[in-house]
């Protein structure tokens, strides 16, 4: 209680409350994060991608354990002339190293940006920037999770010469799968030149509800002066988790009043060694959303006040 500073009046009583609202893991619960199999500019080789043609070429992505990604974004170095007209994107989940069942698909997604960043063999290598609808890939508790994401390019002139580079500098995951009558790894030694980007967040969506809660025993044996018309100031501690953060959102508190609540303020403050510190926060006429007179004493009504806040 503060009068004329924050002290405690009684070591042996708490307030009657409850805070209510979401924790989250610190960091906000998962971020932008991104999977790139790099370009060395040699352009050595492409599987065939051709939206025209029989072949199919899926590259893989991984998802690391405990998390669930987010798909947004997809770079690819696609070899073709006459530019790219249009992008169809596949998802599949992984069959002993290979695409198995097709868990996904867009249809012409968003192509950003193209640009022709080099040639060999006689085409155009395309670096392609596309934005997709956000796709989840679920990951796993305690195992990364493969996946497997195809292209099926247009070139301008609708041709079936259309190839998805391929890299033997670098590799990440497995190398390149081709469809050719079934799915296959080609050449071990390959691997698709791209870049996943979205988001990744803990499996379970890194947080949910949660409250912390000093019960009401019904027996109104005291209270603590917290009128706005007072010097007097109460407050009550709430406590985060390890590791979290907590979004409040909805307080309800018992109170000593007559003729009802008509008006609650909210004020926060840090810890200063046990009492009440620096002021970090305020919200003026929170929202009242149900109030209910439960009892009395001492020549009062004990009001159950629930109230929502700005989180």
């Amino acid at each position: 209680q503060f009068d004329a500073g924050w002290g405690i009046p009684d070591p042996l009583m708490d307030g009657v409350y409850i805070w209510e609202g979401s924790c989250d893991p610190i960091g906000g619960g998962g971020g932008v994060c991104s999977e790139e199999n790099p370009n060395d500019f040699t352009f050595e080789n492409g599987f065939n991608c051709s939206s025209a043609s029989a072949f199919q070429t899926a590259n893989d992505v991984t998802v690391a354990a405990d998390e669930n990604f987010t798909l947004e974004n997809i770079t690819a170095s696609i070899f073709a002339n006459g530019g790219i007209a249009n992008v169809d994107v596949n998802y599949y989940d992984d069959a002993a190293g290979l695409p198995g069942a097709l868990i996904g698909s867009e249809a012409s997604v968003t192509i950003d940006n193209q640009t022709v960043i080099g040639s060999n063999f006689g085409f155009d290598v395309n670096e392609v920037e596309m934005t997709v609808t956000p796709f989840i890939f679920n990951g796993q508790a305690g195992a990364s999770t493969k996946y497997w994401i195809e292209l099926s390019v247009t070139d301008g002139g609708a041709t079936g010469s259309v190839f998805w580079v391929v890299t033997s500098s670098t590799m990440v995951g497995d190398p390149s799968a081709q469809f050719d009558a079934g799915w296959g790894i080609p050449d071990p030694l390959m691997d698709g030149v791209y870049i996943w980007e979205g988001s990744c967040d803990p499996i379970g969506g890194g947080g949910g509800v949660c409250s912390e809660e000093n019960p009401n025993d019904f027996t109104f044996e005291n209270g603590f002066n917290c009128s706005s018309a007072s010097a007097f100031q109460t407050a009550n501690d709430v406590t985060v988790a390890a590791d979290e953060n907590f979004t409040l959102e909805n307080i309800t508190a018992s109170i000593f009043a007559n003729g009802g609540i008509a008006n609650v303020d909210v004020n926060y403050y840090d810890d200063a060694a046990g009492l009440p510190g620096a002021l970090i926060g305020s919200e003026a006429s929170v929202t009242i959303d149900n109030q209910t007179v439960i009892g009395s004493n001492f020549g009062f009504d004990v009001n159950e006040v629930e109230m929502t806040v700005t989180p």
